[in-house]
């Protein structure tokens, strides 16, 4: 359509405004869902699992025999890497042999927990 034809004539003007606004709209649809795939990406974390109750204490990170032994009592295991940061992990099953060891996890972060795809 020619943007001067559309300018002089009223119907064809009112179609090429909702036809702009239309085309904003799904830039932004269009914006929004590779954000979306992007943030659903694989990472790496690397760090110790431990038990919950002792991840804020830098002593114990390494220590298998703790990490085992309050893991298997029911304390959930979470990643804690060599800054401090405590990650929470949604697959339990998946690292609790891997309890007090150094690990590399990769996976992706949803709902404040890593979901595991591989660890080693």
């Amino acid at each position: 359509m020619n943007a001067r034809r559309a300018r002089t004539n009223a119907p064809e003007f009112v179609y090429w405004v909702v036809q702009e606004e239309g085309n904003q709209k799904m830039r932004k649809l269009m914006l929004l869902a590779a954000l979306a795939a992007g943030s659903a990406m694989a990472a790496e974390w690397s760090g110790y699992i431990i038990d919950e109750a002792c991840s804020g204490k830098k002593e114990m990170l390494g220590n298998v025999t703790c990490a085992q032994n309050c893991i298997k009592r029911g304390s959930p295991a979470v990643l804690v890497t060599d800054d401090g940061t405590v990650h929470k992990i949604a697959d339990q099953d998946k690292v609790k042999s891997f309890a007090g060891k150094k690990v590399t996890i990769t996976g992706e972060e949803s709902d404040g927990a890593i979901k595991v795809a591989s660890i080693k």
